[in-house]
């Protein structure tokens, strides 16, 4: 599971930035990408569609009604609770946040704005990028759900969303120390402001990537502790 959660960076590193790729005007290289993309975001499809579907059953349950035994069985499920359901959340977290500043300039722009794609092959990479972001939205929000309900807590709970958000910020620091590959924001480690208004962008495309059919009071809390209410007021 770890390894299809990796997929969106793993399947694409050794292309090169999408900066290089796209200097390059090399139509097989954005294809390359595209195709890299796709595979990535089918198999977080599927890791979030199994995820839902053990899950269902606890779900109508509620988080505080101990609904253990309607999904420890699952095979999905078996495997985060078997790493430890508070380290999968934090993984799933990380993944995310490495997908965000990896591809994340396809859906939140380059900080100042969101540029039109220039070929049919690099919408593709746009629309498999955003399914990426999306699956893994949807894990986190899974994943949050059932450590909820091992702990007997509410997705509301402070514990649940100090979790996402502390995971969440210490990774796109620890990618900003480590002069990630940025997207479009450009070949080096960008400016401070840069980076503080994309890191700002990719936050709040974060919180509403996550599943609110069900974790809309871990969105309201997230925006709450990452200091993003007033911009997500109309939004969440």
């Amino acid at each position: 599971v770890q390894r299809i959660l990796a997929q969106p960076l793993k399947e694409t590193e050794h292309m090169g930035s999408f900066n290089s790729i796209k200097e390059s005007d090399s139509i097989s290289a954005m294809r390359r990408l595209g195709e890299a993309l796709q595979t990535a975001a089918s198999g977080l499809s599927c890791i979030d569609e199994l995820l839902k579907d053990e899950l269902s059953d606890g779900k109508k349950a509620g988080t505080t009604s101990n609904p253990r035994r309607l999904y420890m069985v699952n095979p999905t499920v078996r495997t985060a609770l078997d790493v430890n359901v508070r380290e999968a959340l934090k993984i799933a977290v990380r993944h995310a946040a490495q997908c965000w500043v990896r591809h994340g300039h396809f859906v939140v722009g380059d900080g100042d704005d969101l540029l039109p794609a220039d070929s049919a092959d690099e919408d593709w990479c746009a629309m498999e990028a955003k399914r990426c972001l999306d699956a893994l939205g949807s894990i986190v929000s899974s994943l949050a759900w059932l450590y909820c309900a091992e702990e007997g807590i509410e997705l509301s709970d402070n514990d649940c969303s100090f979790i996402v958000s502390d995971a969440l910020r210490n990774e796109l620091e620890t990618l900003h120390q480590d002069s990630a590959d940025f997207g479009v924001l450009g070949k080096k480690k960008p400016s401070v402001a840069s980076w503080k208004k994309y890191s700002k962008r990719a936050k709040m495309w974060f919180v509403l990537s996550l599943d609110k059919s069900f974790a809309s009071p871990l969105q309201q809390n997230l925006a709450k502790m990452l200091n993003l209410s007033k911009d997500l007021k109309l939004l969440l």
